[in-house]
């Protein structure tokens, strides 16, 4: 029941709003920690708003041995973020993905 709620939660956001998390834990009677427990384990669910733009950048072993550290820590340079992360305008995230196809 947890996680299909988060999910709705995430549809209607975007991402899981601190506020909403809480009041999912004292409507299920469940602790804080756990909704944050499950948020935190499955890779779907997001903690943070994500930007306009989403930069897919693939972490897989060619692309890897290819150079696409180098294009990370270049884009994380620009844009002072870190993967994962997003602009402080909301514009572009940043997500490494262990391969993209």
């Amino acid at each position: 029941m947890l996680i299909p709620m988060m999910q709705d939660l995430q549809a209607e956001y975007g991402y899981l709003p601190q506020e909403e998390l809480k009041r999912l834990a004292a409507e299920l009677g469940v602790p804080l920690a756990r909704v944050y427990g499950v948020a935190m384990f499955y890779s779907s669910f997001r903690l943070a708003p994500k930007g306009q733009h989403e930069v897919t950048l693939c972490m897989g072993t060619v692309c890897y041995l290819k150079g696409s550290p180098k294009i990370s820590e270049a884009i994380c340079a620009e844009y002072g973020i870190k993967p994962g992360g997003t602009t402080a305008d909301r514009l572009f995230t940043l997500q490494a993905v262990n391969c993209v196809g």
